[in-house]
């Protein structure tokens, strides 16, 4: 299982662009301001220090700055893992309503994923609580071959439009009037 995701990590970086090599300027700008923001100017939670890995650390930083540039009013957080995706989001967007599952005739504007099964039918669920300007986040796409399928299920979905592949996260938007496209960005 270690071998396999060294493996799928390694094809990912050999396949995967900067975001010059994009040609979409919706895309290029948030691999731009947020995915490649390294700035020091940014101040980030406290609670960030608890935090024990380098990778961690940085997936911390890059959910927060896409919460902070999204700014989601309605966010959804579904995480199996023991990671702090909750002080992240409500640091990020202070005013949002967060919730752990889908409630019936609620609009997600926001939803973090991360869970070992399930994940196609969860995102079937969350679909018809979505809007042109939601942002779905999936996080551990490789880690399972089921999620590995379903991220590829996710992506061929007629309703979404754009998904950036950051190997550790996918991104997952409902643009309408946008051509359907898949991107992979290193970071």
């Amino acid at each position: 299982m270690r071998l396999k995701l060294i493996i799928d990590f390694l094809q990912h970086r050999w396949t995967a662009q900067t975001r010059h090599g994009t040609h979409s300027p919706f895309v290029y700008q948030l691999a731009d301001e947020v995915v490649y923001d390294f700035s020091s100017e940014i101040e980030y939670p406290n609670s960030f220090s608890e935090i024990k890995t380098k990778l961690s650390l940085r997936l911390a930083k890059l959910l927060y700055r896409l919460a902070s540039r999204h700014q989601g009013k309605s966010i959804l957080i579904i995480d199996e893992s023991d990671f702090c995706s909750q002080a992240i989001f409500q640091k990020a967007c202070a005013k949002a309503l967060i919730h752990h599952q889908v409630e019936d005739n609620k609009e997600i504007d926001l939803a973090y994923i991360d869970v070992k099964n399930n994940v196609l039918s969860l995102f079937e669920q969350i679909k018809s609580h979505t809007n042109e300007n939601t942002l779905l986040i999936f996080k551990g796409m490789y880690r399972e071959q089921n999620s590995k399928t379903d991220w590829q299920a996710i992506k061929k979905d007629p309703a979404v439009t754009i998904t950036i592949d950051l190997f550790w996260l996918g991104l997952v938007y409902f643009k309408k009037g946008r051509v359907k496209a898949n991107y992979k960005l290193k970071i």
